[in-house]
């Protein structure tokens, strides 16, 4: 990753860090991810995020309740922000691409180097999974973690591909966002099946569809 790219995927993640840790502590950010596994595993488990509690959450990470906070603000924040994170680095990298690339170029490059980068890239497939099949599709209530921060991301990455080849059009520009999000998350999901295609060959794929 180049120090643009770098520099662009690390101001995204900053935003999903409490204020009182810095974003770049390794620690503190395997810590987390342990706690997004144990909430992930109960969620898989119950098929529900609505009979999963904090304090089920943190007897399953071996903390206290207490100790769960320091890490994560919400039972919501720990099932999906490891799906966010990935979208948000997705993002920083699609917006750190050079002038020339093209609006469809600069998301490949994002949704490519998300998947190169991720720290634990089985985990936020879970966790989308969670998204999708608990939260959004059994209309669960409960918030979506860094909303705010989410939409600032999205606007962002809207602004820099509208300047984009492919991107000056609101139909092609709405289309091509749409897209990105929707191959990474087909992306994710097909790290979670055996028998299917890589993440990598997903998205080869789908740009070659896109290309024709």
């Amino acid at each position: 990753m180049d120090r643009r790219t770098h520099s662009a995927a690390a101001e995204m993640l900053k935003n999903t860090q409490p204020a009182d840790h810095p974003w770049h502590e390794e620690k503190f950010l395997a810590r987390r991810r342990e706690i997004s596994r144990a909430a992930v595993n109960l969620a898989e488990e119950t098929q529900s995020v609505e009979a999963v509690s904090v304090e089920e959450i943190a007897k399953e990470a071996g903390i206290s309740r207490r100790t769960f906070f320091n890490y994560l603000p919400s039972k919501m924040a720990a099932l999906l922000l490891p799906y966010f994170i990935v979208r948000s680095t997705y993002m920083g990298i699609a917006i750190s691409q050079p002038e020339e690339a093209s609006a469809l170029e600069a998301v490949r490059a994002g949704i490519e180097g998300a998947i190169a980068h991720a720290d634990d890239f089985e985990l936020a497939a879970r966790s989308e999974r969670v998204l999708a099949s608990f939260v959004h599709a059994a209309g669960s209530g409960g918030e979506i973690p860094n909303a705010e921060a989410t939409q600032s991301h999205l606007r962002a990455l809207e602004e820099n591909l509208a300047k984009r080849e492919g991107g000056e059009s609101p139909i092609e520009l709405s289309l091509i966002m749409s897209l990105g999000d929707h191959i990474l998350r087909l992306a994710l999901r097909s790290h979670l099946d055996e028998r299917g295609k890589s993440p990598s060959e997903v998205v080869e794929e789908a740009f070659l569809f896109l290309g024709r």
